[in-house]
């Protein structure tokens, strides 16, 4: 059983309990000897295994920001002074349209987009501060749920649950910095591609994809949550942990891919619109002719200088741009051709 240096039970409050990432976290929690404290919005099934499973259980509609904030005190009337030495904020929605493909920035109505920010995103922030006395007595632990659609377009994921998410990791720097004064660490786990009964037709075309070739267990991201919660992470906080078997550095992550000439061109035109210069919209390189530096060139040379040096070209074809307009900027006082 695992207790706190009291010789007290340790708790743990987990929102979106009923299945998935969740159900795998309340069962390791468990197995671990911790109390788990769940909010659903599903009433309490009977059939639930776990001992102490209807007094542990809170039925909550996060998607309603009066009940979450109405929820601390059954919350805090559930504890009954006991400190809460894990809150892990899991619960998130993700809405299709009525033939099940995903909602974008176009087509989502304002009434959806409030509904999945206030689950995905107000409602971490919400039922952390309403729980900051209870964390700091126990010296606890935050874990918010993100996602890798926070970090690029996902097939699947909407626009509204994307934003939430990339919001949350956001969210999870502010709380560490505000949180860590009280002896409180705040961390994210960012899952990719899991087998839930919630994946989407087409999953498998990517995970055909993927680095290691398969989908992630509900299992896998539960002990990523388990060890942001205990000793062995002691002094983590701020940090998101990618659990998406490498899905964040495949081909097509977070940098959209252009072919070549093609893509070494994209990056000539977005360091000459850096630089204040004009050029068409098809530039390519060329060392023959000047463009129009315009007003603002010399003052932000320095800038693209600076910042040429630094960017992370994703492949060969961009690096080459790179270099080459580093070499621009360090032999030429003029600027480099434009050529239609």
């Amino acid at each position: 059983m695992s207790t706190s240096s009291t010789g007290k039970r340790k708790v743990m409050l987990l929102t979106g309990a009923s299945r998935g990432i969740g159900h795998a976290t309340v069962k390791k929690f468990a197995a671990e000897g911790w109390r788990v404290l769940c909010c659903s919005r599903q009433p309490f099934d009977p059939n639930c295994p776990w001992p102490e499973g209807e007094a542990n259980h809170i039925q909550l509609d996060l998607s309603d920001p009066n009940n979450t904030v109405a929820a601390i005190d059954r919350i805090k009337r559930r504890l009954d002074g006991a400190p809460l030495h894990a809150l892990v904020n899991n619960a998130g929605i993700s809405p299709k349209d009525e033939n099940g493909a995903r909602l974008n920035t176009i087509n989502t109505d304002l009434s959806t987009w409030g509904q999945v920010f206030h689950v995905n995103f107000f409602a971490p922030v919400v039922l952390a501060r309403g729980l900051v006395a209870e964390l700091q007595a126990a010296g606890g632990a935050v874990v918010n749920v993100t996602s890798i659609a926070g970090a690029r377009v996902h097939p699947f994921a909407g626009a509204a649950y994307a934003t939430s998410k990339a919001a949350l990791a956001a969210l999870t720097r502010e709380m560490a910095h505000d949180f860590g004064p009280l002896g409180i660490r705040v961390n994210a786990i960012a899952p990719g591609e899991v087998a839930t009964s919630i994946l989407s037709d087409g999953t498998d075309k990517i995970v055909e994809n993927l680095p290691m070739r398969r989908l992630g267990q509900p299992a896998e991201v539960a002990e990523a949550v388990y060890f942001l919660c205990t000793a062995p992470s002691s002094y983590i906080s701020g940090a998101e942990l990618e659990v998406n078997g490498g899905q964040h550095v495949s081909p097509g992550g977070r940098v959209p891919r252009l072919a070549g000439r093609d893509q070494r061109n994209a990056y000539f035109r977005a360091l000459i619109r850096i630089l204040g210069w004009t050029a068409p919209r098809n530039a390519h390189m060329s060392l023959s002719k000047p463009v129009n530096t315009g007003p603002s060139g010399p003052r932000n040379l320095k800038v693209a200088t600076w910042l040429s040096s630094r960017i992370k070209f994703p492949n060969r074809a961009a690096t080459t741009a790179a270099r080459m307009m580093r070499w621009l900027l360090r032999t030429r006082t003029s600027a480099p051709t434009a050529v239609n």
